[in-house]
């Protein structure tokens, strides 16, 4: 079974040539490494693009994790876009939160934050307890 992760990252690269150059860059790392396009989301207007995989194996020792971040990593530099990245590990205080150093951007004219987007929070989940829940009921002293 070994350690699993959550893992997300959003990305807006604001010139439509250099978008259309990432999403294909993106493609191509779908293709090698045997990714489900399913985890890629996109916003052609806007020029956003959403990675998430959840219950994953992320090691930084694979290659296909080092693929990825290399992908990520390049969105600031190679495509003059800004990201933020956000990993949440089996562990309480395994948490990774990054991203570019410009964060604000503007679609169509209105500034925007990448922050956003995307964000850490971690929370119980009691959905699945096999009880039948019923309020506690008030007593009344019979004084």
């Amino acid at each position: 079974m070994g350690y699993r992760s959550d893992v997300a990252w959003v990305a807006h690269v604001p010139d439509k040539v250099k978008y259309e150059m990432f999403l294909a860059r993106a493609r191509a790392h779908c293709e090698k490494f045997k990714y489900d396009w399913v985890h890629f989301t996109i916003d052609p207007d806007r020029h956003l693009i959403h990675f998430k995989a959840e219950d994953a194996k992320w090691y930084d020792s694979y290659e296909d994790v080092r693929n990825i971040m290399a992908l990520v990593e390049s969105i600031e530099d190679g495509f003059d876009g800004v990201y933020r990245f956000c990993r949440i590990g089996e562990d309480t205080d395994d948490n990774e939160d990054r991203c570019s150093d410009e964060t604000d951007f503007t679609i169509n004219g209105v500034s925007d934050w990448i922050g956003d987007y995307i964000g850490i929070r971690r929370a119980i989940d009691t959905d699945a307890m096999p009880l039948k829940l019923e309020p506690i009921k008030e007593t009344t002293d019979a004084a």
